[in-house]
This record gives C-alpha cells, sequence and structure tokens, in this order.
C-alpha cells in the first residue's frame, strides 16, 4: 500500500476510533499490515500515530494497538538515519516534542520509550537523564508536564532545533 493510502486509511481509523471509543482486532491488523509490511514508517505516518494513540488511552483495552504502536514508531525512530539502529538526535527532538505534546506520559508512550532502550544500538546523550526526569515527574506530579517548567523545556527545545537547521543547509 502507498504511503497516501497509508495515511488516508490513518485517518479514517482516527475518526472511527473517535467515534467508537476504540478499534477492533481487525482493523488493528490492518493497521499493521498497512505500516508494518515494509518495516518503512513515514513521518506522516509516526505522526498519526502519536494522534491514534491520543484516542486509545481512554479505551479499556489498548494492548493490541500498544503492540503496533511500539513496533512501528521504533522502526520510524530508528530507521530514519543512515545508521539504523541509532536515534538520531532530530529522531529523538520530534519524540520529546509528542511526548510533551499532551502534558501526560501515557503507557503506550511508557512502551515505546522501554522498547527503544531495548531495541537501539545508541541513544543520544541525553535520553536517559530525560527519562529518569519523567519517571520522577510521573511519580510526583502524576504526569502533569505544566509542573516542569514546561515553557522553559519547549524554548530549549526550540532553540536545539533551530541550532539544528544550521546543519542540514
Amino acid at each position: 500500500m502507498s504511503e497516501e493510502k497509508n495515511v488516508a486509511a490513518l485517518r479514517a481509523l482516527i475518526t472511527k476510533a473517535k467515534e467508537d471509543q476504540a478499534l477492533d482486532p481487525s482493523e488493528i491488523h490492518s493497521l499493521k499490515q498497512s505500516i508494518l509490511i515494509d518495516r518503512k514508517v513515514s513521518p506522516a505516518e509516526a505522526s498519526l500515530l502519536f494522534e491514534l494513540a491520543e484516542q486509545a488511552k481512554d479505551w479499556e483495552d489498548t494492548d493490541a494497538f500498544e503492540e503496533c504502536f511500539v513496533q512501528a514508531l521504533t522502526s520510524y525512530l530508528l530507521n530514519t538515519t543512515e545508521d539504523p539502529g541509532h536515534l538520531d538526535i532530530e529522531s529523538w527532538i520530534w519524540l520529546q516534542d509528542r511526548i510533551a505534546a499532551d502534558h501526560q506520559y501515557s503507557r503506550l508512550e511508557q512502551a515505546l520509550l522501554k522498547n527503544l532502550v531495548l531495541e537501539a544500538q545508541s541513544l543520544p546523550p541525553n535520553f536517559h537523564e530525560w527519562l529518569s526526569n519523567l519517571e520522577v515527574h510521573l511519580r510526583d506530579f502524576d504526569g502533569d508536564l505544566d509542573a516542569l517548567e514546561y515553557k522553559s523545556r519547549t524554548s530549549f527545545f526550540t532553540e536545539l532545533k533551530s541550532l539544528l537547521k544550521r546543519f542540514t543547509h
């Protein structure tokens, strides 16, 4: 299936998930088949998976979706560079932005981070520190990133993104 069809199918699943407050096993199977068939997840597909995960946090049973979410995003994050298996800085910043976007640290995001630690050959220097801070935050503030000086963290990431652009020209 082409990337455009995958993106359209993901958008349809997001709409259906909003209406039904769930995805049935056949829909999750189709999702896996369309995204993971070639092990190449596009940036649009990865972003839409996070959007679908936003819906999934209210579902009673997320196990089947969790497996798909974790596999697809691990593939995306560890295969976007010329050096597969390594989480590069740009992908790491993208992931941090997605995790911080809803001010929550969901079970799906925790599973993804754990899988990255298990699967990656190398991680950015601040990965472990950031994860540790997020773990403490989750324990102390029950998942509300606003309590962690979110504005300061966001401006830091904005600055870092700006610096990274300098190296792409």
